[in-house]
């Protein structure tokens, strides 16, 4: 992961940085996804061929993982912009508003 997190976020090391953090976030999101997408294929291919239900019911569960995974990123989007949303809101300043 450290490798990852070297080659695709600019500024790794200041993890004061919320940018950073958030980047970090998305990219251990992604790559979870893609692992268990990666797992699921190969678990029910797997079993599929040795006809082992359970080697199946393992990949569907990486399968429900990388739902899960998904779901996160997409509320992490959400938080996202409603933060931003916030902040613009705060910086507007209108004449009717006291």
């Amino acid at each position: 992961m450290n490798f990852l997190v070297r080659r695709f976020i600019k500024n790794y090391q200041d993890t004061k940085d919320a940018n950073v953090r958030t980047s970090i976030g998305k990219l251990s999101g992604i790559v979870g996804i893609f692992s268990n997408l990666f797992l699921f294929v190969i678990k029910f291919v797997i079993g599929t061929i040795v006809h082992s239900v359970s080697i199946q019911a393992d990949g569907v569960n990486n399968l429900t993982d990388a739902g899960s995974n998904i779901i996160s990123q997409i509320s992490q989007q959400i938080r996202i912009i409603h933060l931003v949303m916030k902040e613009r809101k705060q910086s507007h300043h209108y004449l009717w508003e006291y």
